[in-house]
């Protein structure tokens, strides 16, 4: 775990566009490229003295000293640090959300459309399986088969008010 927070904090997540900017505030400057091994040293010493005092305390302001050393060396502030990390964090979260609600809900007119659709049908799928514990009654309202109901009936929003209606009459 704290091997991936060390990651995220120099770093971004695998994928992050991370500007110069954000990451000058985040943590001391690197090493010329080509010194791996040297970067690797470079910060060993930084997250080992962190590790020690626990990586939770990290996001609670306990920082350690050498941390805090090299950190203000390299002319950064701890207000700077905290607004670059939050700023980071919650853009990062925004995207992560956006994925998930495009993913659930679609991203376009036409996907959105096809997603309600698809729940409808699911939830079209349920009342109909249940169509054997209502009144006879209430069982004449029922085409047969709910792909069929949403060939007849268009509007989704009248399909929803349908089956709301009809949820109230199982037994």
């Amino acid at each position: 775990m704290s091997q991936n927070l060390i990651r995220y904090v120099l770093h971004g997540p695998p994928g992050c566009r991370v500007s110069k900017k954000d990451a000058a505030g985040l943590c001391p400057p690197l090493p010329p490229q080509g010194t791996v091994q040297k970067h690797a040293c470079y910060h060993h010493e930084i997250f080992g003295c962190q590790s020690s005092i626990g990586w939770k305390n990290f996001f609670r302001g306990h920082v350690s000293k050498k941390f805090q050393e090299r950190y203000l060396a390299a002319g950064g502030t701890k207000d700077n640090w905290t607004y670059n990390l939050l700023k980071l964090l919650w853009s990062e979260i925004h995207a992560l959300w956006e994925i998930r609600n495009g993913f659930e809900h679609g991203v376009d007119t036409c996907q959105k459309m096809h997603k309600r659709k698809q729940k409808l049908l699911k939830e079209l799928q349920q009342v109909y399986s249940q169509r054997d514990y209502m009144l006879a009654i209430d069982r004449d309202q029922f085409y047969d088969t709910p792909e069929e109901h949403l060939q007849h009936h268009t509007r989704l929003s009248q399909v929803q008010s349908w089956i709301k209606m009809m949820r109230r009459k199982v037994l």
